[in-house]
């Protein structure tokens, strides 16, 4: 707020007519008060946070972007500035013998706030970082400082965190000086202190009425940095000529022309204190000015000559900078005076160079003159005619910078941010082009705007619309008009900064993602689709002009309405429009890249996606699919579906592909809660078709129930449940094809088998209902202990697997994918390939690699897999299954391509007296050879069931650790660890994608997740974070036994997935590979 003075209502300061509204009256015996047009006790605030319009701006009040750096703000708890009521500096107690003030603010219950005090000048204070214990949300703080023994200023500075570690900064300043025992305070700045003295010093008599006049116009006119006067005679000159060069500086001290400003010849009374307007000018471009006035005729004025001096009004075309002057408001003008040249005569040039100092308002009113004289030469190049003009307030009385209908204000420590500066111009230019309906208040560049209390998704959507292309408008405008090349700090770029009273670093390129109701994702749409650079899936330049045009015809008023001015369904540019909407998490995001090869036959791939926008209002929540082709004719569309997967029935696909060799794929989302928005179209993903292209290893789906022979059993469509325990020695056989989602032409499922209540040790072998059943185990199991193993399982010609079981257990089958027809894996008849043990009975399938003997602790066991069992000579990779036998101490097999260094990664863990087993994908060396790393000496076999080709979708990786909740944990990255362990029923979101050597983009990864340390019986269910978690178990545990699985894991659109417990265990999570183009 303001510390505006009254002179005297009788006092004439001249023909300027200035007047002060209130006064500020501190002195021994009595505690400041302040007097004040619009509120009678006001005090000075600091706002943490996002500054509110007070007493006397109006109801309709446009506040600026809200706080901190880049980052996101969790949308359950508070962000640092979205529910600040505001922070209050009271120095209504300062006086001259006791001059501590205080600091009160409210802030939300989980944001943690300190205070810091620096001091300029003749002032003490105590700068000590002072964490404020909060009350329900309420902290106070004392300020300790010194009277002041002449001019100076303290500035309070506070740092605030929210529950997410995000930091923001707000700071605000308050002047002092002192005054025959009174301490002056000011929060506009040292020229307001300066004038306050002098009222005082008129009052007391030690001014005339005329030289308070002409002190006050000296201190408002001021600019003391660098003013250069001379006079010569020059014959060419019939008058006085007046010529000069204006120049303003910035905050670095670099400075520049001030352009387009008018310059006033003006003539000084000095008898009657007066002075009037004798000839104006406008700067060029260069900052220069030239003018000739003649001597008026001596027989009208006391003498032939002239006492003239320069004024430059902080102006422009298309506005006007004015200062607050008096009740109602009333305004005047900003400018600054040259020294008075005396007694001037013809044939005089009188060259007037002036260049403003970078601390009094009028003379930094300057850079923001300037940058509203380009913002006027852009609207220039956008449109025929100019804007009306506008009045700016500056340094606004009040507290912030907003545009009120009427007039925009800019607060004083806003002086060099001509980000925040054209974001209000842009608020302007928004209600003159009528694009804009925001209803104002509070906001958080951070945060969902629908979430702020009091408001709605209408609201929200609107603000977050109202607020974002203003921000756009600014640094858009900034870059378009090349201001980079004048070398101002801050200005140019592509981001949007607040530097003095907050600090806010909002980098466009980076990009926001909170949904519609989010301004910074508002303001990142626009940017990705003005820029020229290319990033992710953004491949548009859509220009300046083309969007002005759009959004002046259209008049959207909030970001949905906007997307339908840039979208037309099914054309290349739309798609470009759609992808820059996906990028940003408005649009559904559909998994895997924009391009995805396949063979003619290939069956009908899984289109998986994450929903778009989020908040209170919700995500988008209604999802069609639609089917088109490269022109936009829609050939197959979906019914309206909630699920974040589809995959349309083979007869259509199959229908599509025998009249088209592509296939574009785009998912359309809506967000249903009123007023409803959208539909936002998805980045499309385009199957095309390409018989060269390797088939997918495997195509990932949700995982799904098919088998559960309990009597509570319950499967995906009511078979093969119930059935009842399988008994020792017997064989079960299962149909895969044609159920759920697998085709009826599979070679193979990838499923987790589960033993549940065994009543001895024995295990499973999976298989393709062969006779006899081989020797292989798939999963092994004890006695009372439920385990899982996922596994590969070949199907006969009818779709149909076995399951033989050595003893008696119920079994339950999750299907999480399937190995179609044309896929470049390769299943063999399981084979034995290693046995340890030595004995007749222990035998491998070509007497290799048996009776080798119990591994030591610390080994590294050489196996050859390539040639063997059917297996190709030139393989990727190769599916086993690794079993430890006759365990005698708790211990774990890693496999890896025989590197020089072990991986840090488990394939399988074993307890003593229990035999384990797990189903691997293993990636193989270049002599076709895995190796086998045991921690603690066991024996071990390894039976073959597959094999990878070369060159086909699978790409091994060296084995990483992506999680590991242990507190001594280690993951590739540091990522993800020592997060702790995971309680009963928590859930973890894991990133892959983009993490160690895993590529963004790819849709299934192949991992090894352990349960360690389990505190109960229980499992882990992996699956790409949908919202319903389904009925699968991707892991099984008892208590204290550390048990894993290798699985082939569908990630969700975002590269993530998720691993729910239901008991509480640590869990560690090791990559082994992926899926690349999967479906």
């Amino acid at each position: 707020m303001s510390s505006l003075i009254r002179l005297n209502d009788a006092l004439d300061l001249g023909a300027r007519g200035v007047r002060w509204t209130g006064r500020r009256v501190c002195n021994v015996s009595e505690p400041c008060r302040v007097v004040h047009a619009h509120t009678e006790e006001m005090v000075l605030r600091i706002r943490l946070g996002l500054s509110v319009a007070l007493a006397c701006a109006s109801a309709m009040v446009f506040v600026p972007s809200g706080a901190g750096a880049e980052g996101s703000s969790s949308a359950e708890s508070a962000s640092v500035s979205d529910a600040y009521e505001g922070v209050e500096f009271d120095v209504s107690s300062i006086t001259a013998d006791s001059p501590d003030a205080s600091v009160t603010f409210s802030v939300p219950e989980s944001v943690s706030a300190t205070v810091t005090l620096a001091a300029e000048g003749a002032i003490d204070v105590d700068d000590t970082s002072t964490p404020i214990a909060l009350s329900n949300g309420i902290g106070t703080t004392v300020v300790d400082m010194s009277a002041p023994l002449g001019s100076a200023s303290v500035t309070a500075t506070v740092v605030a965190v929210d529950a997410n570690g995000a930091t923001s900064r707000f700071a605000d300043t308050i002047w002092l000086d002192t005054y025959d025992g009174e301490t002056i305070v000011s929060t506009v700045g040292a020229q307001d202190v300066e004038l306050q003295i002098i009222e005082r010093q008129a009052a007391a008599g030690e001014l005339s009425a005329a030289e308070a006049s002409d002190a006050a116009t000296a201190a408002l006119s001021r600019t003391d940095a660098d003013v250069v006067v001379s006079k010569s005679a020059n014959l060419t000159c019939g008058g006085i000529c007046v010529e000069g060069t204006l120049l303003w500086t910035d905050s670095a001290g670099g400075t520049h022309p001030i352009r387009q400003a008018t310059v006033q010849i003006r003539e000084r009374n000095v008898a009657e204190s007066t002075d009037s307007l004798i000839t104006e000018v406008t700067s060029d471009d260069a900052g220069t000015f030239s003018a000739e006035v003649s001597n008026p005729d001596p027989d009208e004025f006391d003498g032939p000559n002239r006492d003239v001096f320069v004024r430059v009004l902080a102006d422009g075309p298309t506005f006007s900078i004015v200062r607050q002057s008096g009740p109602g408001p009333v305004y005047e003008g900003q400018f600054i005076d040259s020294p008075l040249s005396e007694e001037v005569s013809n044939g005089s040039i009188v060259t007037t160079d002036m260049t403003t100092n970078q601390t009094d308002p009028n003379n930094t009113a300057f850079s923001l003159q300037n940058a509203l004289v380009i913002a006027g030469e852009y609207v220039l190049t956008m449109q025929d005619d100019p804007f009306d003009s506008i009045e700016v307030v500056f340094p606004n009385p009040e507290s912030g910078s907003y545009f009120d209908t009427e007039r925009l204000f800019v607060d004083a420590l806003d002086r060099w941010d001509w980000d925040v500066m054209l974001h209000e111009y842009g608020h302007y230019v928004a209600s003159e082009l009528g694009t804009e309906d925001n209803p104002g208040g509070t906001h958080d560049s951070r945060d969902h705007l629908a979430d702020t209390e009091g408001r709605n998704k209408d609201e929200g959507i609107r603000v977050a619309w109202g607020e974002g292309w203003p921000t756009y408008f600014a640094v858009s405008l900034l870059q378009e008009m090349n201001t980079a090349e004048l070398g101002i700090p801050n200005v140019g770029d592509d981001h949007y900064q607040d530097t003095e009273d907050q600090e806010v670093d909002d980098d466009l390129e980076a990009g926001g993602k909170l949904g519609e109701d989010n301004e910074f994702t508002v303001m990142s749409i626009l940017w990705d689709l003005f820029d020229t650079q290319e990033d992710d899936v953004d491949n548009i330049t859509l220009g300046a002009k083309t969007i002005w045009t759009t959004l002046d015809d259209g008049d959207p008023k909030t970001l949905s309405a906007a997307y339908g001015l840039f979208t037309t369904a099914g054309s290349e540019f739309a798609n470009d429009v759609n992808c820059v909407f996906s990028q940003h998490n408005v649009a559904p995001r559909i998994a895997g890249g924009v391009i995805a090869p396949m063979t003619s036959s290939a069956s009908s791939p899984t289109i998986s996606w994450t929903p778009g926008n989020g908040g209170i209002n919700g995500t988008n929540d209604s999802f069609v699919v639609e089917y088109r082709t490269t022109t936009g004719e829609l050939l197959f569309a979906s019914d309206e579906t909630e699920a974040l997967r589809y995959r349309a029935p083979n007869a259509e696909w199959d229908a599509i592909l025998a009249d088209h060799d592509t296939a574009v794929v785009t998912v359309i989302g809506t967000e249903t809660q009123a007023p409803e928005t959208g539909p936002y179209r998805s980045c499309a993903r385009t199957f095309t078709v390409d018989e060269s292209a390797p088939g997918p290893v495997a195509t990932s789906l949700a995982p799904k129930r098919f088998v559960d022979t309990r009597e509570s059993g319950d499967t995906l469509d009511g078979e093969f449940e119930a059935d009842g325990k399988r008994t020792a020695g017997s064989q079960y056989e299962v149909e895969f094809g044609g159920r759920g989602d697998v085709p009826a032409d599979a070679q193979a499922v990838v499923a987790n088998v589960t033993a549940i209540q065994p009543e001895g040790v024995g295990y499973v072998t999976a298989h393709a209902c062969l006779d006899p059943a081989p020797l292989a185990s798939s999963l092994n199991y004890t006695a009372g202990v439920n385990l899982g193993n996922e596994v590969i399982i070949g199907l006969d010609d009818d779709g149909h697997g076995c399951l033989f079981t050595s003893a008696a257990a119920h079994l339950t089958v999750d299907v999480v994918g399937f190995v179609a027809a044309d896929s470049t894996y390769v299943p063999v008849d399981p084979a034995r390939i290693l046995e340890s043990r030595i004995g007749d009975a222990f035998v491998t399938v070509d007497g290799l690699s048996e009776g080798i003997g119990r591994t030591s602790a610390g080994s590294n066991t050489t196996l050859q897999v390539a040639g063997r069992a059917d297996v190709p000579e030139h393989v990727a990779a190769v599916i086993v299954n690794v079993t430890a036998v006759r365990t005698a101490d708790t211990g774990y097999v890693t496999v890896h391509p025989c590197l020089d260094e072990i991986p840090n990664s488990a394939s399988l863990n074993y307890v003593a007296g229990v035999n384990r087993g797990n189903d691997l994908i293993a990636p193989v060396d270049a002599d076709g050879n895995i190796c086998l790393f045991t921690s603690s000496g066991v024996d071990l076999t390894v039976d073959v069931v597959g094999a990878v080709l070369a060159g086909s979708t699978y790409q091994p990786v060296d084995p990483g650790r992506f999680l590991d909740t242990r507190e001594s944990g280690e993951t590739v990255d540091g990522d993800q660890a020592g997060d702790g362990k995971l309680a009963a029923g928590d859930q973890v979101t894991l990133s892959i994608a983009g993490r160690g050597d895993v590529p963004s983009g790819v849709s299934s990864v192949v991992v090894n997740v352990t349960a360690v340390q389990p505190e109960g019986v229980g499992f882990v269910t992996v699956h790409p974070c949908e919202d319903e978690r389904p009925l699968a178990a991707s892991l099984n545990y008892a208590a204290g036994v550390n048990g894993g699985n290798e699985i082939v894991a569908l990630l969700d659109a975002d590269g993530d997935l998720c691993l729910y417990a239901s008991t509480a265990t640590h869990l560690t999570v090791d990559v082994s590979g992926y899926l690349d183009g999967s479906t």
